[in-house]
């Protein structure tokens, strides 16, 4: 299995993506949960305390929550792959979930437990981290991958100011369609909102949508006790690796000549950003930096329990 990334939007050079990683013989790798760690462990931590046995896990439900311009989509068609062989279904959901009241999970969570019925099932969604389990459902764990943000700003920003989507077309006003970058980090329009994957990770909460310690908190908490693996884009090869050791079960049937890549769909780039565009992005995501550096420890403390 071959996954590329190619990915032009970002500047600088530091933040291009070019990268490939080979998928094989993952039948034969074992895993570890992030969830064995303490959930007393105080977040900030360095990762050496945070190393986790690699054990594997087999739950009957997977929940992808994709993450907004992070590869989400070509993740999704491995899957898809991959249950191609009948191990396993994907219920795919193209819509966000962002604002589930009691009702809306309850309904959710039947659904995935309707489908789930029938065997092994990846649930995949835009959708707020929620903790479905005292809705009934049992037996699932959480995955998802996520990318450097600021490269994950700007992609979102050309996507929504540039895409040829009728639906993402009609998500900004016609006069705030040529507007530039620095703009549109100022005015917080579709596209630049601050924190997205701080909001993702911290869920449905009201708490969780405020530029709070708390809210920051909480996301690196869910991040190391809820979810059996987060990716990173930007460390493919490691990524999949411990996916394939921890979720054995739905990764274990990937094949060396099967290729995915993972490419840019933005029809516009960057070429370049100037000083004050690059300080304004960084400030307006220092808590997604910050967790995304919590991340990147995360995944380097499980690769190496991985690898004894």
């Amino acid at each position: 299995m071959s996954l590329t990334i190619m990915d032009t939007t970002l500047f600088p050079q530091s933040l291009l993506l070019s990268h490939s990683t080979t998928l094989h013989s993952m039948a034969r790798r074992t895993e570890s949960p992030l969830s064995s760690v303490s959930p007393h462990m105080d977040s900030s931590q360095p990762s050496s305390v945070l190393t986790s046995p690699c054990k594997p896990i087999h739950p009957n439900v997977l929940l992808f929550i994709r993450m907004p311009k992070c590869a989400s989509t070509s993740f999704v068609d491995l899957l898809n792959l991959l249950a191609s062989r009948k191990s396993f279904r994907v219920l795919f959901n193209p819509g966000g979930a962002y604002n589930w009241n009691n009702v809306a999970t309850k309904r959710e969570a039947e659904l995935i437990k309707y489908k789930a019925q029938k065997g092994k099932l990846v649930y995949a969604r835009h959708f707020y981290y929620i903790d479905f389990s005292p809705h009934g459902l049992k037996d699932f764990a959480y995955v998802t991958v996520i990318r450097e943000p600021k490269s994950r700003f700007i992609s979102s920003y050309l996507y929504y100011h540039f895409s040829t989507k009728p639906n993402i077309q009609r998500m900004l006003k016609p006069q705030d369609k040529h507007e530039s970058i620095l703009e549109c980090v100022a005015k917080e329009h579709n596209g630049c909102e601050h924190n997205m994957l701080r909001k993702y990770f911290c869920g449905h909460e009201r708490l969780c949508s405020t530029n709070s310690s708390y809210a920051l908190q909480v996301a690196k908490a869910n991040m190391r006790e809820k979810f059996a693996v987060v990716g990173i884009l930007e460390e493919l090869d490691k990524t999949m690796d411990v996916i394939g050791k921890i979720l054995p079960g739905y990764f274990n049937l990937v094949e060396a000549q099967d290729s995915i890549p993972i490419s840019n769909k933005n029809l516009k780039t960057l070429k370049s950003l100037r000083l004050e565009e690059d300080e304004a992005i960084h400030r307006a995501n220092a808590a997604d930096i910050e967790l995304y550096a919590y991340a990147r420890e995360l995944l380097q403390s499980i690769a190496a329990s991985c690898s004894d």
